[in-house]
């Protein structure tokens, strides 16, 4: 559960939630898995693999859906395709059968709270992208009736998730029906997908396999039960986790992908909330930076902090709950460098209350041993996991008092719903969706949903031009007001103020805030945006993703 609060967390402040209202690869998923569970239950198997053949030959024959897929995003069209014809060719009956069917078939919902099920989900959105989006369009453009049809309200929801983009980008491309000479933008979401699934290769999925697998010592009924093995694993955790953080992400061969994608984004963005809602490079820059930051503080929150804590709350007994001296039946060096470092500090003695400053224990120092050793996780092929035995133990160790793990027991006592259709009505569902296949391409306003999902976190801001007592919005300027304590700076009391008064008051508060991270200077003009504190004022950036797009199908 802790390592899954770190990821989750992480991708909440950098990508946002999920649910209605919410624009973001995980919530893109679950509109594709929702769409992918209706359709296979109205129209069965054997439906959905008549389908999708459909969609892929025609991807390979109409010029227009190639032109579209090129536009949308050329390298996993070029990759899906290429894959196809070699099937073809090699009259590969197996591998036709994988492509046809590994879209849909048990792909788990994606949910922050439910282990892994992101990372699975995407593995198959993100490596099927143009095929699950013609696919969408194919339901969207069917004969089922748009208006009460489930399917082609999912359908409609993932064309315009997955059509999101740095806002430099032309919206209209496809309503003008012009596709030709467009410059290369691939889809902000297809981007947040390759971060996540990065993460999961690099980092997160070994280490959370470890903590669902058993423990050799105790045999296959033991999963779970890896708790001597915890203290040392957390802290390769704790060294992974801390290399990426610090720039090896960069040169890491499983962000290359990420890395190849990014950089075909524009550099700069065309003057929404400080080029961060552009969903471009500057997006994925800041993301990068709020993920880790956000993940190192969760990771020290709730896993590291069941091995140290080194201020523990007041009504936590000091080291009771802690898992560290668990590590006696860890790795035997690391044992004997924990027994040492006890022995040393009960042969020592010292003041128990020898806290610094910040009520840290500081009172006994030790010098471990310096080894290079492999640990066993029982993780099969995997590469070793090679850690220095005193790096590991000054990181575990840091802040603790040996003289309380003394009193622990285990130490003093001793120096783990199927459709019901018949046959023939599904052949009929069959036939009115692939209709949507040999149509034209008929697109409209509604598949393109505005701005990517930007978080106070992320720097988003909310736009003053939509803060009007026409819109509504004045309780909105009240509460950042109150939030921000700054009413006394008003002639008048907040309820009797002009909102225009309260407006510039926000926006001196805001170009404060950038002439104090260094962004403005005190003599220019106040920026378009303000980067919420309140709940009240956060509540507004579904209307104002609304807008956003408003104002680009305008242009």
């Amino acid at each position: 559960h802790g390592l899954n609060n770190c990821l989750s967390s992480a991708l909440i402040a950098a990508f946002g939630d999920a649910g209605i209202n919410h624009n973001n690869v995980v919530q893109a998923a679950y509109a594709y898995v929702k769409m992918m569970k209706k359709l296979k239950e109205d129209v069965g198997h054997d439906g959905l693999k008549d389908i999708h053949k459909c969609i892929m030959e025609r991807m390979n024959t109409d010029k227009a859906w190639k032109d579209e897929a090129k536009w949308h995003n050329r390298k996993n069209f070029e990759e899906t395709m290429t894959k196809w014809m070699a099937a073809i060719e090699e009259g590969d009956e197996e591998k036709l059968h994988v492509m046809l069917n590994e879209n849909y078939k048990n792909v788990p919902d994606p949910v922050f709270s439910r282990w892994t099920s992101v990372i699975k989900t995407l593995k198959v959105f993100i490596k099927n992208w143009t095929s699950i989006y013609f696919l969408a369009v194919t339901v969207k453009q069917s004969t089922l009736k748009q208006k009460s049809s489930l399917l082609a309200s999912y359908a409609n929801s993932l064309i315009g998730h997955m059509n999101t983009r740095p806002s430099q980008e032309k919206y209209n491309i496809l309503l003008d029906g012009d596709n030709t000479e467009q410059k290369e933008i691939p889809p902000t979401l297809y981007a947040q997908g390759q971060w996540i699934l990065a993460i999961g290769a690099s980092f997160f999925e070994r280490h959370f396999g470890f903590m669902m697998h058993y423990d050799a010592k105790f045999g296959k009924d033991s999963y779970g039960h890896v708790a001597r093995l915890y203290p040392e694993r957390v802290y390769a955790m704790h060294r992974d986790l801390k290399k990426l953080a610090e720039g090896g992400w960069k040169e890491d061969p499983n962000f290359a992908a990420y890395r190849k994608t990014v950089a075909k984004f524009p550099e700069a963005a065309d003057g929404f909330n400080d080029e961060i809602i552009d969903g471009g490079r500057a997006f994925f820059a800041n993301a990068e930076r709020v993920f880790f930051d956000n993940f190192k503080s969760q990771f020290t929150k709730h896993v590291a902090s069941c091995v140290r804590i080194p201020n523990p709350p007041p009504k936590v007994a000091p080291n009771t709950a802690r898992l560290l001296p668990y590590m006696i039946g860890g790795h035997p060096d690391l044992a004997r460098e924990f027994a040492s470092w006890l022995f040393a500090a009960e042969e020592h003695g010292g003041d128990v209350d020898a806290c610094d400053d910040g009520g840290v224990y500081d009172g006994f120092q030790h010098q471990f041993g310096k080894k290079e050793i492999v640990l066993d996780h029982n993780e099969g092929d995997l590469p070793p996991i090679k850690i220095k035995t005193d790096e590991c133990m000054e990181y575990l160790t840091n802040g603790v008092n040996p003289f309380e793990i003394l009193k622990i027991p285990l130490i003093a006592e001793n120096k783990t719903e199927q459709s019901r259709q018949s046959t023939k009505d599904k052949k009929e569902l069959v036939n009115k969706v692939k209709t949507g296949a040999k149509k034209t391409r008929n697109v409209t306003k509604s598949e393109f949903v505005g701005g990517v999902e930007v978080t106070a976190e992320m720097d988003g801001g909310i736009l003053f031009s939509i803060l009007t007592k026409k819109n509504g919005h004045e309780e909105h300027v009240d509460a950042e007001i109150v939030e921000r304590k700054i009413e006394s700076k008003l002639s008048k009391p907040l309820a009797d103020e002009a909102i225009g008064k309260k407006l510039e008051l926000l926006k001196s508060e805001a170009l404060l805030e950038k002439v104090e991270a260094k962004r403005a200077a005190p003599g220019d003009k106040p920026p378009n945006c303000i980067i919420p504190r309140s709940a009240k004022m956060k509540s507004l950036y579904p209307k104002q993703r609304e807008l956003v797009a408003e104002r680009r199908a305008r242009k």
